[in-house]
């Protein structure tokens, strides 16, 4: 059976993420609020790419079921690029 977003059963867990530029001019990315997350890329768009496919595998693995990742709006605390906000809904584990 499929949960629908609206069953009490989902709910949003909001990650915030933390990117730095890299010597070689690429990106990592890191967050506080999610251990295990650490990417590396040439720039960007490749970072825009694999942060919520890498959030919903860690995710996942913490036993979360029916897990999607999408960027959220800027952090009211943090008016710096390099803090970036994603908001995660999953259903909670069986």
């Amino acid at each position: 059976m499929a949960l629908h977003p609206a069953d009490p059963r989902w709910f949003p867990i909001v990650i915030d993420v933390r990117t730095a530029p890299r010597e070689d001019g690429g990106l990592r990315v890191w967050s506080d609020d999610l251990p295990g997350l650490i990417l590396s890329a040439k720039n960007a768009s490749e970072l825009e790419e694999s942060i919520p496919l890498a959030i919903e595998e860690l995710v996942r693995a913490l036993g979360f079921g029916l897990v999607k990742a999408r960027r959220g709006s800027s952090l009211p605390h943090s008016a710096h690029r390099d803090h970036l906000s994603y908001v995660v809904t999953a259903a909670a584990p069986q």
